[in-house]
């Protein structure tokens, strides 16, 4: 795909599931910073990702749950692969932020199912429990 026509898809693509989360989470408000659009067409632009409307409504709706103020920042979104195919890892976090999305990133990827997400972090579901019980009262959940 040409590189302009890809930009615009990618561009609707944010705008679209950013209207998605707004409607889901009741908050008008919400928005996306210049910069962090330009993270999410940058990354998709330069990566080998074919058809990247998944991944942007995953990244937006982990960065809606994380973001400050309404306004979704770069240092929100973060994918779920990078260019190679691996996990990022973000830099400049605090480990218990690092710990919270990765958490709330594998629930996700498990669909809810909790007993799967405490296997795959290898966890027991008590702890998970714990810490989306802990999640819930700061906030997050």
């Amino acid at each position: 795909m040409h590189d302009t026509s890809a930009k615009i898809k990618i561009v609707q693509t944010i705008e679209f599931n950013l209207n998605v989360l707004r409607l889901m989470l009741g908050n008008s408000n919400m928005s996306i910073s210049e910069k962090a659009s330009e993270k999410i067409i940058h990354h998709f632009l330069t990566s080998a990702v074919v058809e990247p409307d998944e991944e942007i409504e995953s990244a937006l709706e982990n960065a809606a749950q994380n973001c400050k103020n309404n306004i979704i920042e770069p240092d929100d979104i973060i994918f779920r692969t990078g260019l190679n195919g691996e996990l990022p890892v973000p830099m400049g976090l605090k480990l218990q932020d690092l710990e919270r999305q990765y958490i709330l990133q594998t629930l996700y990827f498990a669909e809810q199912n909790r007993t799967r997400a405490a296997e795959i972090l290898g966890i027991s579901i008590r702890t998970l429990r714990n810490k989306i019980n802990q999640y819930r009262l700061e906030g997050f959940l």
